[in-house]
């Protein structure tokens, strides 16, 4: 790799790391706010366990 001025790749490195954790944690937080919405729209019969009376 090219040594560019101010560019240092150890300590981009750990920053592109944690981007991209952060990217996969909110993409975590999007499915399960889904899921918790869609929750939410269910009526109480809906919820109840199957077979249950």
């Amino acid at each position: 790799m090219m040594d560019t001025p101010g560019h240092d790749e150890r300590s981009t490195t750990p920053v592109a790391q944690e981007l991209s954790e952060l990217r996969a944690l909110v993409a975590g937080l999007r499915s399960e706010n889904t899921r918790l919405l869609r929750l939410l729209k269910l009526s109480p019969a809906e919820l109840a366990p199957p077979g249950h009376a």
